[in-house]
């Protein structure tokens, strides 16, 4: 899935990057990502050429600003 990447400091986005989803997300949802070896790990195989995994899909966020 391409994902846009934002800062949740700023709520700006900064940027995108193709994930493989272990997660079931669709589009529009708000996801949580591993990148890495941990990517690898979530493909329950460390030979898959996985850089980022979609990991979990949030249902709701409550900001305390």
């Amino acid at each position: 899935m391409l994902v846009e990447v934002w800062n949740t400091d700023t709520e700006e986005p900064q940027g995108s990057l193709v994930a493989a989803d272990n997660a079931g997300a669709g589009i529009g949802d708000l996801v949580l990502i591993t990148q890495g070896q941990a990517a690898r790990i979530s493909a329950e195989n460390l030979e898959t050429p996985i850089d980022a995994m979609i990991v979990g899909v949030v249902d709701s966020m409550e900001s305390n600003k």
